[in-house]
């Protein structure tokens, strides 16, 4: 597999964006361009771990929001009742795999009891998302900044294990992309990317237009990425 890390700092036709106009290179990133950056730097280190490396940090990590999870969130806090989270230390594999699975319908049937009574402020300000509804009912939840600033780093992940070029036109055919009113082309691909990079021109179109409108549309820019 191709080091993530560098396959994005080492283009050389594709630079980061810099913060300063008279700063291109090195890059100068925004505040939140370093913050993708290092997260991107921490999840590549992590993925040439030996799998008993990866696996002590993950527990470690399930066991902090476990706790969390049984101590502020009504749902889990009756859910985990029968099952032993340590107060301190790191819960085992085998405690792990015995831990109750959340379906799509308890989450739609557990509603706001999901969420959490006292979360901590740094993870920035709270928003409602839900799923698209393409595969049945949607799913509604809570994220807060944190869960989309992580969103953003494995979405850099993504394009830089596809070796995506990022001048190139990006068209997206979406359920959540209003029918009119979009520009045509959009300036650029959009956050995480364009926070990072340069990149080329993007076009968006609502899943709800007709096939034969789509096929047009996708003849018409001939985008590289779909």
């Amino acid at each position: 597999m191709t080091n993530a890390r560098l396959s994005l700092l080492g283009r050389e036709a594709q630079r980061l964006r810099s913060l300063l106009t008279r700063v291109d290179w090195p890059a100068m990133p925004s505040e939140r361009g370093a913050t993708l950056l290092a997260l991107m730097d921490q999840l590549d280190a992590s993925q040439w771990w030996s799998a008993d490396a990866l696996l002590t940090h993950q527990l470690h990590q399930a066991t902090l929001l476990l706790r969390h999870s049984r101590s502020t969130v009504p749902y889990y806090r009756d859910r985990l009742a029968a099952n032993p989270i340590p107060s301190s230390g790191t819960l085992s594999f085998a405690a792990y795999r015995d831990l109750p699975t959340l379906t799509r319908r308890d989450v739609q049937d557990a509603g706001t009891a999901l969420h959490s009574r006292s979360l901590d402020p740094s993870f920035g300000a709270t928003f409602a998302m839900n799923t698209s509804g393409s595969t049945g009912e949607p799913v509604r939840l809570l994220a807060t900044d944190l869960d989309r600033l992580f969103w953003e780093a494995l979405t850099m992940r993504d394009h830089d294990w596809h070796g995506r070029d990022f001048t190139r036109g990006l068209a997206s055919i979406r359920a959540n992309v209003v029918a009119t009113g979009i520009p045509d082309p959009l300036p650029d691909w959009g956050m995480p990317t364009s926070e990072l990079c340069s990149t080329g021109p993007a076009y968006a179109l609502s899943s709800s237009t007709d096939f034969a409108v789509q096929t047009d549309w996708l003849r018409r820019h001939r985008p590289e990425y779909l």
